[in-house]
């Protein structure tokens, strides 16, 4: 008997899908895979996207905290941009 003749038969939702689309919805599910089981390129891929969006959502949360913070003077939004700076960096370093 082949190999191809145990193998377990495919439904077709379960079939794995390449492209460029799917990979982003993939990533963005949140299921459990075995990254191990496929193309270092694609894992990559499905690890980059998760950290891609936080940094930008994080990136968007400075900026609309400075511009409510900057109604209280230019000291404030200097202390404010000092620590969203030391942030960035420190979720870059912890996430990566």
């Amino acid at each position: 008997m082949t190999p191809e003749e145990t193998a377990a038969p495919v439904a077709v939702g379960d079939a794995p899908s390449s492209g460029v689309f799917a990979t982003i919805r993939q990533a963005l599910s949140g299921a459990h895979r075995d990254l191990t089981e496929l193309t270092l390129r694609r894992a990559i891929v499905l690890l980059a996207i998760p950290m891609i969006l936080e940094m930008l959502m994080e990136s968007l949360f400075g900026v609309v905290d400075m511009f409510f913070v900057a109604r209280l003077g230019v000291d404030s939004l200097a202390t404010v941009a000092l620590t969203e700076s030391c942030l960035v960096l420190v979720f870059g370093i912890a996430m990566g």
